[in-house]
């Protein structure tokens, strides 16, 4: 059975959209009241600005970190493999062909690489946070210049 790369394509969107709507729920109320301030508790979003920063920076190395390892273990199961192709196999297959056909329909390394997708959606998200809380600061600061003039 032919397997449809377009339909792959969608299944991994759809296993990644997956991942994004179980983080937007763990964390995306959370983050929300975070990132909200007004005129009454300015002071205080600004004084946790920093640390809620630091927070979701060090859950986006952690991330970060995770993907590394699997990038890793990915290569290493690549090169395992390639050898397998190159070196155990009956026919002489050239780099190219090994690169191109033979590693690409690996079912181990496909469900390597989408684990690896998954992870890298998890790493953008925590980056995205990270980011919000750095922009946040900047804006509570325009903010309240804008209070001190009148605006």
């Amino acid at each position: 059975m032919k397997k449809n790369s377009f339909l792959e394509k969608i299944k991994v969107k759809i296993n990644t959209d997956v991942v994004l709507e179980k983080l937007q729920s763990e964390y995306g109320e959370e983050v929300s009241k975070l990132l909200d301030f007004n005129e009454f508790n300015i002071g205080e979003k600004l004084q946790m600005n920093s640390f809620h920063q630091e927070n979701f920076r060090l859950l986006y190395i952690a991330e970060k970190q995770k993907l590394c390892r699997l990038q890793d273990n990915f290569d290493e199961r690549a090169g395992q493999k390639y050898d397998k192709y190159k070196y155990g196999n009956s026919k002489d297959l050239s780099k190219v062909e090994i690169e191109r056909y033979y590693l690409p329909k690996d079912e181990e390394l496909i469900k390597l690489k989408k684990i690896i997708r998954l992870q890298e959606t998890r790493v953008e998200f925590f980056s995205a946070v990270a980011d919000s809380f750095k922009s946040q600061g900047f804006n509570m600061r325009v903010f309240m210049d804008n209070l001190k003039v009148g605006g």
